[in-house]
């Protein structure tokens, strides 16, 4: 091989070597990024929006960058007949929040305006439904939705997303019904009867004072409530729990983990056994206690901390 032909050679290598290192240098700047700020690299235009208002994360740049979700429709009723609220989306994130009057008022924000894209809402039987249109063939778009419930609402608030972000703030209802396939469901400062179900995601319980059941399918579970105000049962199958507990309340509480281990900083009268790779937890707290928590992890850890 002559003189040029190895200079050749040995460019093209370098050329390789630079594309391959920097390459390496995102892969490895992105996953610190995630071990660093706890961001999770998004996957669609509306996860990039959720996790960077919800977490402060900064987004890798995308061509969707300059998109820009617009007002572009606005509806409103009145509650005084109402006993359910079902608000149904496909690949929208759903915020549902105190309204300043006593109406509910939805508004659709979408970073283009057509009205194929608008909400198809009706009332039957006392319940008003919001179903939401279709949306552009394009990837190329950003949308989220806002509702705003009356602060004390005499009635069940459902909501259900594809793929999206669901959160309720400072609300208080008969009953709380989310459902999500992919995406986080939040819950803060608010109070009523809770039937949640996620298959992958995170969901944060913060605040307030709640019954019924919350389930993971994938996905840890963070539990703070400010009261214990009825039976609540956590179960997440194949991430961690959190259980964060009001030493002011009255409650018996169990917990059960599969192949971990339970964590418990709340109280030493507390029992654990063990028998094979799964163990339980046992305990009373409190005077006369009638409601009772139970936490259920199926691969990962229970940790049991005092408020």
């Amino acid at each position: 091989m002559n003189t040029k032909s190895k200079r050749k050679v040995i460019g093209l290598t370098a050329l390789v070597m630079i594309v391959f290192f920097s390459t390496a240098t995102l892969a490895i700047e992105a996953f610190a990024m995630q071990e660093k700020d706890n961001c999770k690299i998004p996957t669609t235009q509306n996860e990039a929006l959720a996790m960077q208002e919800k977490d402060n994360c900064k987004i890798p740049t995308t061509e969707n960058d300059d998109l820009k979700a617009e007002l572009i429709n606005t509806k409103e009723w009145a509650t005084s007949d109402l006993t359910e609220i079902q608000v149904i989306y496909n690949t929208d994130s759903i915020r549902v929040m105190p309204s300043e009057t006593q109406n509910i008022v939805l508004k659709e924000y979408l970073s283009e305006n057509n009205p194929q894209y608008y909400a198809g809402t009706s009332i039957a039987d006392s319940i008003l439904k919001i179903e939401g249109g279709s949306r552009p063939d394009s990837k190329n778009y950003v949308s989220n939705i806002e509702l705003y419930v009356p602060a004390e609402f005499k009635g069940t608030i459902n909501l259900y997303t594809n793929l999206g972000e669901l959160r309720v703030e400072n609300l208080t209802a008969t009953k709380f019904i989310l459902k999500a396939n992919n995406g986080d469901i939040r819950i803060t400062d608010s109070n009523g009867d809770l039937d949640c179900e996620l298959n992958i995601g995170i969901i944060t319980i913060t605040g307030g004072s709640v019954t019924g059941t919350v389930t993971s399918k994938n996905g840890e579970v963070t539990f703070s409530p400010d009261k214990i105000a009825g039976n609540i049962q956590v179960t997440s199958k194949l991430g961690f729990i959190k259980a964060t507990l009001p030493k002011d309340s009255s409650f018996n509480i169990t917990a059960t983990t599969k192949m971990s281990n339970i964590v418990n900083q709340f109280s030493d009268t507390w029992t654990v056994s063990q028998e094979g790779f799964t163990q339980t937890l046992n305990g009373t707290w409190g005077t006369e206690p009638t409601s009772t928590i139970s936490l259920n992890a199926g691969m990962e850890m229970i940790e049991i901390k005092a408020k």
